[in-house]
């Protein structure tokens, strides 16, 4: 099934969503990294989008779960 504007756009917001509620949090580990939950989120999509379409854009994905 091939992902939509609209699924970018929802996964984007999720991560944004997490990376608000992470304000002031401690980091975590996660597969052996130091990091942010929101960035592993972030990450996790950035793989599932580019599997599905060669073409996905990561940078303006990853632009926009920052905005």
């Amino acid at each position: 099934m091939a992902m939509s504007k609209k699924t970018y756009e929802k996964a984007a917001r999720i991560v944004q969503a997490w990376r608000e509620a992470e304000i002031g949090e401690p980091d975590v580990e996660v597969a052996g990294k130091t990091l942010k939950v929101s960035s592993a989120i972030e990450e996790a999509f950035v793989l599932l989008f580019k599997d599905d379409n060669p073409r996905f854009a990561e940078h303006i994905f990853r632009q926009a779960c920052r905005k």
